[in-house]
């Protein structure tokens, strides 16, 4: 079995926990980074693959997931006057800046655990890649079981 789909929207990186003692206490005190954006996002994306595996029972064997992030161009890479709407030579070609594609991968694994498949340990192959676009930004998903 295999599925495929597309969120769209921003895509949204998980926030880091951070661990620290007050004086006097025994346990650590955890801070869960997680923004209200990456909350929304995550959200979107489950509802998505729930959508695409439409009751379908949970993949429980080894699985291969891609992931290709897209982000949209800033104004900056345009030209101006009568260059407007034209990408500058100067203008990257591949999105090397934040969001970290770790955190990215983190936040998707993450909503597909419990509607895709059991446990994000499955999977055992994964790509991921992070991509400028002019069009709507997005993720486009693919799941495949090995």
């Amino acid at each position: 079995m295999s599925i495929a789909f597309t969120v769209f929207g921003k895509p949204a990186q998980m926030g880091s926990k951070k661990a620290f003692f007050r004086p006097g206490m025994k346990r650590a005190v955890i801070v869960d980074d997680n923004s209200a954006k990456r909350k929304q996002w995550s959200g979107a994306f489950a509802d998505k693959a729930a959508e695409t595996m439409g009751g379908a029972e949970l993949m429980h064997e080894p699985i291969e997931v891609h992931l290709d992030f897209f982000f949209a161009r800033p104004a900056s890479h345009f030209g101006s006057g009568k260059n407007a709407g034209r990408l500058k030579d100067s203008a990257p070609g591949m999105h090397c800046q934040t969001p970290d594609i770790d955190k990215l991968v983190r936040a998707a694994l993450d909503s597909m655990t419990g509607t895709v498949y059991r446990d994000d340990k499955q999977v055992v192959n994964l790509a991921a890649t992070r991509n400028w676009t002019q069009e709507q930004e997005r993720c486009e998903v693919s799941v495949k079981r090995i």
